[in-house]
């Protein structure tokens, strides 16, 4: 099912804007956020349907691409720092995904996939109006 996503994205290059995190009910993720990436959005979308085609539905949709870099314990205050963090001005390269499983310790690949899609095509744009 996922296969046929890699074969539409194309390898890209991505960004951090900034870390972010939220309250779960047993936990408090923290991810990086990414900056804008058609292409990651493109990935993350593509993924979600092919999902809802073969009838897998997710509990809770992931909308906003991210990288997952860990948990605090769910009674953890809110940590002010993360916004102090420096994020790399270097890019980081966008070249395979992985269907991830986890057991509740850790993630584990059960599967991983190239990108190899051409260019995505561009949006067209609205001219003006006199």
């Amino acid at each position: 099912v996922l296969g046929s996503v890699g074969e539409r994205i194309p390898p890209h290059a991505i960004r951090i804007e900034r870390l972010a995190h939220w309250r779960g009910r047993r936990s408090m993720p923290v991810v990086a956020l990414p900056t804008a990436s058609s292409e990651l959005q493109a990935l993350c979308d593509a993924c979600r349907d092919a999902l809802n085609h073969a009838g897998i539905h997710a509990i809770q949709a992931t909308t906003t691409p991210h990288v997952t870099l860990g948990y605090f314990d769910a009674g953890t205050p809110i940590q002010h720092w993360m916004s102090d963090v420096r994020h790399p001005a270097r890019e980081l390269a966008v070249e395979r995904f992985d269907l991830l499983f986890n057991s509740g310790g850790r993630y584990e690949s059960l599967a991983s996939w190239p990108l190899t899609g051409s260019a995505l095509p561009h949006l067209p744009e609205q001219g003006w109006l006199l």
